[in-house]
């Protein structure tokens, strides 16, 4: 129980929960707030790229074989 309050700080105060709170407050505003194009680009691809090197080290971690197909 002790080790709860230290989990909730980090998981609250993580980037993707702070994001989602960021818009949300921007909707709530109804503010205009636009992201540029390039910049919408760059995050996808970003993302795309680190969600690839996630799965890559756990299929890395946990051996490739046929069960993985």
């Amino acid at each position: 129980m002790t080790d709860l309050l230290p989990l909730l700080r980090d998981n609250l105060l993580s980037p993707p929960i702070l994001f989602f709170a960021l818009g949300v407050g921007v909707r709530l505003a109804r503010s205009n707030l636009e992201v540029p194009r390039e910049v919408g680009r760059t995050l996808a691809i970003y993302l795309m790229i680190s969600i690839g090197f996630k799965g890559g080290t756990a299929v890395a971690d946990a051996g490739a074989n046929w069960t993985l197909a």
